[in-house]
């Protein structure tokens, strides 16, 4: 039995729930609370969708590891929804400012950015 759905936000998440619904036959109404979707989370955070390199803190990176699933995840969506990758940009390396009172050093967070980088790129060269 298909059900009407709401889903809560027009940002990224919720216009993919959106449409994977809809690509289920499940039809869904999008709620967003701004005249245009993509204005508060999707469009001011960081400006990029990110790997997971702001939970740096998680010792076991089980958390980095599950963000960058779902980012490498994301371009597939995005194909099935007719959108050119060729033109979608991927983000240059940027620096990051690290507070006093961080709660890792400057050190540690830079370990943490190249290992997760080169999971992020050995998973890129295993699936394009």
């Amino acid at each position: 039995m298909n059900r009407d759905l709401v889903v809560i936000g027009g940002g990224l998440a919720g216009a993919s729930a959106a449409l994977a619904l809809s690509a289920r036959g499940v039809r869904s109404t999008v709620l967003e609370r701004d005249v245009r979707t993509m204005t508060r989370a999707s469009l001011r955070n960081e400006g990029k969708i990110h790997l997971g390199l702001i939970y740096a803190a998680d010792p076991t990176g089980a958390t980095a590891d599950l963000q960058l699933r779902g980012a490498l995840g994301f371009a597939p969506l995005l194909r099935r929804w007719g959108v050119d990758m060729g033109a979608v940009p991927i983000a240059r390396p940027f620096v990051y400012l690290v507070a006093p009172d961080s709660l890792s050093t400057p050190e540690a967070l830079e370990a943490h950015y190249d290992a997760l980088s080169a999971k992020a790129a050995a998973a890129m060269r295993a699936d394009p």
